[in-house]
């Protein structure tokens, strides 16, 4: 064989203008395959940001795209889509967000809240973090003094401001924001927000002195024992099981959360669950590659370090975008008898290269996955169970 034709072929780089090659880059026979959605019924529940967009962020600047994809549910086929997306400026610095309602009237929480955020943290006083946190708290009390119903419906919000070359997450629930930054010829996922569920220690001590009970549906139904100890890093791992610890009353089978933090969900806060968020902040360098905002429809079923290895394979933010959605979906349909609305924001940093970084390799597939499971989800309530919870 000739030189010229032992030549490696150049990379294609798709326009993030052009929707129809990054869907159909996205979209494999692999992916269609692995669920009975057709490409024509995919596309509709698809909702992509504008393309080339770009912001500064102090001595860099990021081009950045998002994507919505509305979920499935069997038993309610018209159900509207959850997640959200923003972007917004205030004081002329770029401000993503992403939330996820859940509960009946969870849509329209989301709404509320990403039209809220910025005006409350416009009108809050002090530093950044201190504005971040009278603005999720400000827009809490709002919500439920709206005429939005939001006693058993509510949302994460998780998102990313970027001032003065820092950048600042602001965290209420379970969705994640996650750093692709350059470490010994790799890019490894760092976490710039923890989620809040009851899976942390901390967590659960805070519900419980607030008078709220922490208990798995398994124990529920008798088949976890009472005194289990739950061990799931998540970000690090999957929760392969399924059946996380919720939030309940002493006395009653409500409201079953799975987060421990939340805007809206006001039977959830009468027990504990709070609308402050956690907020961390990093500032920007040469080794910072991608940053990934997400709702956990993406992060049921991916580590944060697989969903930055699909950062790293791309060319840009929105063919990232796209690609993580079709293999969030997939894995959605492997596992679930659903597909959670999914939704996600990517920036890439410019003046850092990942060009020469080697993706960590993937963890191996030849298991089988588990069974389709039906616990999932942020509210549930425990199956043919009328008694009060065992004290």
């Amino acid at each position: 064989m000739g030189a010229a034709a032992s030549r490696k072929k150049p990379p294609v780089v798709i326009d993030d203008a052009d929707d129809n090659a990054l869907f159909n880059a996205a979209f494999t026979n692999k992916v269609l395959n692995a669920c009975y959605l057709d490409t024509r019924e995919i596309r509709q529940r698809l909702t992509p940001s504008q393309a080339k967009l770009r912001c500064d962020c102090g001595a860099y600047s990021a081009r950045y795209g998002s994507l919505i994809f509305r979920g499935l549910y069997a038993d309610e086929p018209a159900k509207p889509c959850q997640d959200r997306y923003g972007y917004v400026e205030t004081d002329g610095c770029p401000w993503f967000l992403v939330l996820d309602g859940h509960g009946p009237n969870g849509h329209a929480c989301a709404q509320f809240c990403l039209d809220a955020l910025p005006r409350s943290f416009d009108e809050a006083q002090g530093s950044v973090e201190e504005r971040l946190t009278q603005a999720s708290v400000k827009t809490n009390r709002a919500l439920h003094k709206s005429k939005v119903e939001s006693r058993d419906s509510g949302t994460t919000a998780v998102s990313l401001l970027v001032k003065d070359g820092v950048l600042y997450c602001s965290n209420v629930g379970d969705s994640r924001c996650v750093l692709g930054r350059k470490e010994d010829n790799t890019i490894k996922a760092i976490a710039l927000s923890n989620d809040q569920t009851l899976y942390r220690e901390d967590e659960r001590q805070r519900i419980e002195a607030s008078g709220g009970r922490v208990l798995s549906i398994g124990q529920i139904e008798g088949s976890v024992p009472l005194d289990h100890v739950w061990k799931c890093e998540l970000g690090d791992e999957i929760d392969s099981d399924g059946d996380p610890p919720r939030l309940w009353r002493k006395d009653a089978y409500e409201p079953g959360t799975a987060f421990s933090r939340s805007l809206g969900d006001f039977t959830a806060q009468e027990l504990g669950c709070s609308s402050e968020p956690e907020v961390q902040k990093h500032v920007i360098d040469a080794s910072d590659v991608c940053c990934v905002l997400a709702t956990d429809g993406v992060w049921e079923f991916l580590t944060s370090q697989e969903v930055i290895d699909i950062c790293v394979s791309c060319k840009t933010p929105k063919e990232a975008c796209y690609k993580i959605v079709a293999e969030s979906y997939k894995r959605w349909y492997e596992r679930e008898e659903r597909i959670d609305d999914i939704a996600c924001c990517v920036l890439y940093f410019d003046g850092a290269s990942s060009s020469d970084a080697v993706a960590s390799p993937p963890p191996s597939r030849d298991a089988a996955p588990p069974p389709r499971l039906r616990r999932r989800g942020s509210i549930v309530a425990p199956a043919a169970v009328v008694e009060a919870p065992p004290s």
